[in-house]
């Protein structure tokens, strides 16, 4: 059946593998700064004109090897360049960007963050998802919509990500950045990366099909803007959230196995996903959260929803929006693990098991959008790579590579190399204010210390049978903090991605989070862990800016509590009013006020308590 929303050319049912026609998205413009050291900030506009087609040339390789090469030499097998970042300055549409086995990062050459080209395929070893071929760090990217980040590649239309391993460790690091563009990425390992796997935003729709998301700091994948990805066939495994969800996004996510994380779906603002045929189990949490005012779509009458929802630690779904009505038809799900407004649809049908990767041997895609030649062999290089180890699984139409000798690691896990060559920007990669998703108090499962994202390792692909995951109770280990935006003493403090003009509703001192304000601007969450105690803000000479908000009323500060539910009674000029936060910084208190403006406080203002 036809997905609702006007959403064409695929089809779903369950129990079957996804197919899509769409190939082709929108095609996104960006300026290449390609220096030869150092971390560059890139400024990328964008073409709001329907792209016209790419007329291939004469397809080639473009061979690439970040130990022998040399970018002087022709790209060829016998005379392969050096970085990726050089080939993509030679590519021409139709062509094949080749990696050969090494770590490709700022010491071997590569200028960050990596921008693809349309028509330009990067690929390395599918069969393994980039076992051997690394692509590590990142730099200064200037988003449209979401200001400076720092990531590793940034997407374009008709370009594709094929079978390599990438990691973006630099401070608040996202691995792929995809800006209102429609890349394919298949057959990819997202691991280590201090934030993101994958960012999608802006009108975005691209193809994540068949990829392995594992241990990335915040989020597996988060999908805000207007984007309507296609995200199938994948396994998102021990991240803060799975998948997250927000603005006004809509993506199909559809037959992938979301697992061990802290929650597996969180949706969030106006987001409306699909979901179709997934596994959510075994999260630490709950399986999907949905807050403020989003609307995920688990199956109808003559489309069920066929996801299955297993031992999750606490609600198999969660509603804690603002009267939304969550309708599931067709799932598998306990009536004992929900919370809030949510109606079960019998089909009078058994829900099929959901068609799923495995985490052990996970198949490459089932239909390639452009088959690719073979390659010529050659010889195996003798350097192990730090990088998860998968089982390869039945060919897939694609070139593939010589085999060569699968790593053996010892007992203690084998650290990804840093990029060290490549500087931060000049400024600091901006935070995202993030709602928390909400909560019914009750008793929260204990969990224990996760290793730090920052030094990320790379242990090989968990194997039934493993010890089981135990997360960290504490985001401070794991996530970036919030920069410098202290609260008041009875307001939790949440670390966060990145500033922006958009509410940001904070937890209450409660067992668990309160409900979040519906975000006007982006809000992505990044992983949170429930807090039994407020978190202090500054305090003494450090607090220089209050922010507070004249209520006379009851009514009044129930609203003001409705979207920051920690807010407390104080003064202001003699009046009665609600303080909502305390900071040492105006820029950050100015955030906040335009922030409790377009929730509806107009008159939310900035108290100068101890001048510079």
């Amino acid at each position: 059946m036809g997905r609702s929303g006007g959403r064409t050319g695929y089809k779903w049912s369950a129990g079957k593998p996804l197919q899509t026609g769409r190939f082709y998205g929108r095609l996104v413009l960006v300026s290449l700064l390609l220096g030869s050291g150092g971390a560059t900030v890139l400024a990328q506009s964008i073409n709001t004109n329907p792209p016209g087609s790419l007329t291939p040339q004469t397809q080639r390789f473009l061979y690439v090897d970040p130990v022998n090469g040399n970018d002087a030499s022709n790209g060829t097998l016998q005379a392969p360049l050096r970085t990726i970042t050089n080939a993509l300055t030679r590519a021409q549409v139709g062509n094949i960007i080749q990696l050969q086995p090494g770590i490709y990062s700022s010491a071997s050459g590569e200028s960050f963050p990596i921008v693809m080209r349309p028509g330009v395929v990067i690929r390395g070893e599918e069969s393994s998802r980039g076992n051997g071929i690394v692509i590590t760090g990142g730099g200064g990217f200037t988003s449209p919509s979401f200001a400076g980040q720092n990531i590793a590649i940034l997407g374009a239309s008709q370009a594709e990500l094929r079978g390599v391993t990438l990691t973006n460790t630099n401070r608040r690091g996202y691995a792929l950045w995809v800006e209102s563009s429609s890349p394919i990425v298949v057959n990819n390992t997202f691991t280590g990366s201090t934030h993101d796997g994958i960012f999608v935003t802006g009108n975005a729709a691209p193809t994540v099909l068949n990829n392995y998301f594992y241990r990335n700091g915040a989020n597996g994948i988060s999908i805000v803007g207007t984007s309507r990805p296609e995200v199938r066939q994948n396994v998102f495994q021990r991240t803060g959230f799975g998948v997250n969800v927000g603005q006004n996004a809509s993506p199909l996510v559809a037959q992938n196995r979301i697992v061990e994380n802290q929650d597996g779906v969180i949706t969030q603002a106006n987001a409306r996903p699909v979901l179709r045929g997934n596994l959510i189990a075994d999260n630490v949490r709950n399986g999907l959260v949905a807050i403020t005012n989003a609307l995920p779509d688990l199956g109808t009458p003559t489309e069920p929803g066929s996801n299955s929802f297993r031992n999750n630690g606490q609600r198999d779904i969660q509603n804690t929006t603002r009267g939304n009505t969550l309708v599931s038809v067709g799932n598998q799900l306990s009536a004992a693990r929900l919370a809030g407004k949510v109606e079960q649809v019998a089909t009078g049908q058994p829900v099929p098991e959901p068609n799923v990767p495995p985490i052990a041997v996970v198949p490459p895609a089932q239909a390639s959008p452009t088959p690719l030649p073979s390659l010529p062999s050659r010889p195996t290089p003798t350097a192990t790579l730090p990088i998860p180890t998968l089982r390869p699984s039945p060919a897939s139409p694609v070139a593939t590579l010589p085999p060569r000798p699968t790593a053996t690691l010892p007992g203690a896990p084998i650290p990804i190399p840093t990029a060290t060559a490549a500087p931060f920007p000049t400024s600091t990669p901006t935070a995202i204010p993030i709602p928390v998703p909400t909560f019914r108090p009750g008793p929260t499962p204990p969990v224990a210390v996760l290793p730090p994202i920052t030094s990320p390792t790379l242990p090989s692909t968990p194997l039934p049978g493993q010890a089981p995951f135990t997360p960290s109770p504490s985001p401070t280990s794991s996530f970036p903090p919030l920069p410098q935006r202290p609260v008041p003493g009875p307001v939790g403090q949440i670390p966060t991605p990145r500033p922006l003009p958009s509410p940001q509703p904070l937890p209450s001192p409660q067992p668990l989070p309160s409900p979040a304000a519906p975000p006007v601007l982006p809000t992505v969450p990044v992983r949170q862990t429930p807090v039994s105690r407020p978190l202090p803000g500054p305090t003494g000479s450090e607090v220089r800016y209050r922010v507070v908000v004249p209520a006379a009323s009851d009514s009044q500060r129930a609203q003001v509590r409705r979207v920051v539910s920690g807010a407390f009674t104080t003064s202001y000029n003699g009046q009665s009013a609600m303080q909502v936060g305390s900071f040492r910084d105006r820029v950050n208190a100015d955030s906040l006020v335009e922030q409790l403006r377009q929730n509806g406080l107009t008159n939310a203002t900035v108290e100068v308590i101890s001048p510079k």
